[in-house]
């Protein structure tokens, strides 16, 4: 069921100890469910998957910047968590903005688990390996052929099946944002 609280979109699943999920920039909470809930079993576990500002259906901050991001993550974290510990998600974007909500809850976050976490949001400081992309068969492309170069710039293996999950988990929130 889909609620917002001061303009941040989110959804809850479950019932149980609270995990909040945080999607990456320009991504949305559609993309992580869409993610989770098919392959993993969540016994136990409320499940909080919420648009950062500004992407999917949240409304954007008055400022575009982290600390407003995180104020709002953070008001949001104490009216829908509260006072209980959790666990902390974050993907990307979402994993810079979990590693400074979990420095701030630091008392009440059981743990925090990422995926491709930026650790330095300046890109000078950035240390990145070199991209490659293994071509496992030709992919047809007879939909949304316009979003296939990121697809191949954000991807190492290439496939049918990793071009349908771009298609369904990450495709719709850039459309969004």
């Amino acid at each position: 069921m889909k609620m917002e609280f001061q303009g941040l979109t989110y959804e809850v699943m479950g019932e149980g100890i609270p995990i909040v999920f945080l999607h990456g920039l320009y991504l949305d909470r559609e993309s992580t469910m869409f993610f989770f809930e098919p392959q993993v079993r969540f016994n136990g576990f409320k499940r909080i998957y919420s648009d950062l500002p500004g992407m999917g259906s949240s409304i954007a901050t008055p400022s575009a910047s982290a600390n407003s991001i995180f104020d709002s993550l953070k008001n949001f974290i104490v009216s829908i968590v509260g006072q209980k510990k959790f666990i902390l998600f974050g993907h990307s974007y979402g994993a810079y903005m979990a590693q400074a909500l979990a420095h701030h809850f630091k008392s009440q976050v059981l743990s925090l688990f990422m995926t491709c976490p930026v650790i330095y949001a300046d890109k000078d400081r950035r240390i990145l390996g070199k991209h490659i992309n293994i071509s496992e068969e030709k992919i047809s492309t007879d939909k949304n052929k316009e979003y296939f170069y990121d697809f191949k710039k954000m991807n190492v293996v290439l496939n049918q099946k990793s071009w349908q999950d771009y298609q369904n988990l990450i495709i719709p929130g850039l459309k969004k944002s």
